[in-house]
Order: C-alpha cells, then structure tokens, then sequence
C-alpha cells in the first residue's frame, strides 16, 4: 500500500524536525513549565496515534498480544472505535504541549485535523499521507523546541544551563 521510501523519508523529516526545534526553544527559553502527568500523557497519546498509524498501514507490525490484534482489526474499520482511537488520542497530545508556543500548536492541531479528516473522509491516500509527513514535523519540531527550552532555562544564579 505504502512503500517504503515513505516511511523513510517520514523518519527524515523527524529527525530533522528535532535540531530545528531544539534551536528555536533555546532562542526562548522561558516557557512555561510543564508538570510530569502531562508530559506522561503526552507519550501515552503519541504511543496511541502510532498504534492507530501501524494497525492502518503496517499491520503485520502488531504484536498477536492480548487485545492488540482485535484493536487493530477495529481500527482499520474505519467505524467509530477508530475513530475514537484517533480523535482522543490526538486531542490530548495538543492539551498535553498547550504550554508551547502557540502558533506552534495551533499549527499541529491543525495538521492532527487534516489527518482525521483525510482518513475518515473519502481523500485521495497520497494527501493524507501528507498531513501524516506534516503532522510528523510539526510534533518533532514542537518536541525538540520543548527540550530546547528545558535546556535553555536560567539556572538558580542566572546563568543559562544550555
């Protein structure tokens, strides 16, 4: 369905995304901080949006654990299950980063929407994979701009620790 140049060239515009973000936290480094819980549930969200994009699109990648392969089953569906597993997971990844920048989570709830709505609604593959390539860089950005701000934060005597 997907060949794998795309998932290569996906995994580029992550890992390039990072270091842009890294630099534009650290040129502000006074965000507000964010407390564990929602960074936590930032990861449990992000690890749901990939189980959604893996049952989709690489499905012979589910593990035959548990309630996984039934999940995955319900996902490629189409019908609300999936639909629930998407919306909810990518609303509470955007609740999770609120306290960045935000134009910048503006930006991916944006492109999180483009995704749900090229994959619920009748769109040609190739434009939804293209919210995925957007929303992938917009989330590795957002990442990367978070720790660049982490690490750009005034220690106790005023100093920068990055």
């Amino acid at each position: 369905m997907v060949e794998w140049p795309y998932w290569v060239i996906l995994t580029g515009i992550a890992v390039a995304a990072v270091p842009i973000g890294l630099t534009a936290g650290r040129a502000h480094p006074h965000g507000a901080r964010t407390n564990g819980a929602w960074v936590a549930f930032g990861v449990v969200a992000l690890g749901a949006l990939v189980f959604h994009c893996v049952a989709m699109f690489l499905p012979r990648l589910v593990p035959p654990v548990g309630p996984l392969p039934a999940a995955a089953d319900e996902i490629r569906a189409l019908g609300l299950p999936s639909q629930l597993a998407y919306w909810l997971p990518a609303t509470l990844l955007v609740a999770a980063l609120r306290r960045l920048p935000p134009v910048a989570v503006t930006a991916l709830a944006g492109v999180l929407v483009g995704v749900g709505v090229t994959m619920f609604w009748p769109f040609p593959l190739a434009v939804h994979l293209a919210f995925i390539a957007a929303a992938v860089g917009t989330l590795a950005g957002l990442v990367g701009m978070a720790l660049g701000q982490a690490s750009a934060r005034p220690a106790r005597d005023g100093s920068l620790t990055a």
